[in-house]
C-alpha cells in the first residue's frame, strides 16, 4: 500500500483531494492477514500520512466474504465503517458493478474481467 501511494506522490495538487487508492478489495480471511487487520493498518497508515498530505481520502473497503451473517455486517460496519459486504461466491456481474462504483470513470475501461467458469 505505501508503495501505492509513494508512486502517486507526484500527482498530488494541495488544492484537491488525493486518492491514490480508490477502494481496496478484500476477503476476511486471507493469507497472512484478516481483512479487518488489513482495514485497521490501512486506517493508521492513511491517519499519519494525512498529516503531509491534506485533503487524503482512504481508500473504500469493499469486502468479500463467505461469512456474510448479520452480526458480521454489523460490526463491520460499526466498528470499521465498512458499508460495502458482498457474500461469496459472487458473480462477474456483480464484481464489474463494484469496481465501476468505486473507482473513477476511465479506470474500467482499461480492466479485463475473466470468467474462468466458462
Amino acid at each position: 500500500m505505501k508503495q501505492i501511494v509513494e508512486k502517486a506522490i507526484p500527482g498530488y495538487k494541495p488544492d484537491q483531494v488525493f486518492k491514490p487508492i480508490d477502494f481496496m478489495l478484500l476477503d476476511y480471511q486471507m493469507p497472512k492477514k484478516t481483512g479487518i487487520q488489513v482495514v485497521m493498518e490501512a486506517r493508521e497508515y492513511f491517519k499519519k500520512t494525512a498529516q503531509t498530505y491534506d485533503k487524503l481520502e482512504e481508500p473504500v473497503y469493499v469486502f468479500l466474504t463467505a461469512f456474510a451473517t448479520p452480526s458480521f455486517k454489523k460490526h463491520l460496519k460499526e466498528s470499521l465503517d465498512v458499508r460495502l459486504v458482498y457474500e461469496k461466491p459472487i458473480h462477474l456481474e456483480q464484481l464489474k458493478i463494484i469496481f465501476e462504483q468505486n473507482t473513477w470513470s476511465g479506470l474500467t475501461s482499461s480492466i479485463t474481467f475473466l470468467d474462468l467458469n466458462n
